[in-house]
């Protein structure tokens, strides 16, 4: 079934892999914290560039944001990263893509991104801060990534964990508080904090916060999981329809279901657009 929504649609957040990652599914799950955590089910699906496209076809997506996971092997980051940028030399009129490191890898992943930055990367990101040790860490040890970023102007793609609810694989525990001490700290770098910032907009209503979310995004990735639809409208009310982000976070769940979702809630047909690709298409300029 596809969607019958017909204006122009950019998927700000989908994951692809190359067929490595099922061919040695087992080694891998053993040799990085992230993949093991969220392919520990055998029934986690791993999509290709090809399933992406029918998906994109199917719901009328005219482009999406690659993005990696929080590796923490630098063997599986590379390899994510190199089919990405592959993807998008091979469709560059279909996929944007990001590449994904650790933090705090240090200079060795700067140099990752500048490799791939060369290559035509536009942000970073998925990042998994309980996976790759960011969330016990002192934010002085990331510096040397986030000036990177910022000074190339690249948006970072943090997850973002809800402080209650189900359990999920992947959910961990990058709650508010570390949120809004990241954005405190990094004031002057480009987020899009996933799953709608496991609620963190609820607090600019705070009356010692003054706008804390200038250079932050919050994307609907897998947000019918999680949430009532009327999330959507609220968070607007709150921080405006200019801070969501139109993501489904493929092939976790269906690009066709968020969209949907999206579509019945009662934003106007031009709060729509802004949340579909104007705000994505401002954000990488």
């Amino acid at each position: 079934m596809s969607n019958n929504y017909k204006n122009k649609i950019i998927d700000s957040m989908v994951h692809i892999l190359p067929k490595e990652f099922i061919t040695h599914r087992e080694e891998f799950l053993k040799i990085d914290l992230t993949f093991g955590e969220l392919f520990q089910n055998p029934n986690s699906k791993i999509s290709n560039i090809d399933e992406l496209l029918n998906s994109m076809e199917k719901n009328n997506i005219e482009k999406a944001i690659c993005c990696g996971f929080g590796w923490t092997s630098k063997k599986l980051a590379k390899l994510s990263n190199d089919y990405t940028v592959e993807s998008y030399k091979k469709y560059p009129n279909k996929i944007i893509p990001f590449c994904s490191v650790n933090p705090l890898w240090g200079d060795d992943g700067i140099d990752e991104i500048e490799r791939c930055f060369e290559m035509g990367i536009k942000g970073v990101g998925e990042l998994h801060p309980d996976y790759q040790g960011i969330i016990n860490c002192k934010f002085s040890e990331l510096r040397k990534f986030f000036n990177y970023c910022e000074n190339k102007n690249l948006p970072v793609v943090v997850h973002a964990s809800e402080p209650i609810g189900k359990y999920y694989p992947g959910k961990g525990t990058f709650t508010s508080k570390y949120i809004l001490e990241l954005i405190e700290f990094f004031p002057n770098n480009k987020f899009i904090f996933s799953h709608l910032g496991g609620g963190v907009p609820f607090f600019a209503l705070m009356k010692e916060f003054s706008n804390p979310f200038i250079n932050s995004y919050f994307d609907t990735a897998a947000f019918s999981y999680i949430y009532d639809k009327k999330i959507i409208e609220i968070i607007k009310d709150i921080i405006g329809v200019d801070k969501i982000i139109f993501s489904s976070d493929f092939p976790v769940i269906s690009q066709n279901r968020i969209i949907q979702d999206i579509v019945s809630t009662n934003l106007s047909d031009t709060e729509k657009e802004y949340v579909f690709h104007k705000n994505i298409s401002k954000l990488l300029n």
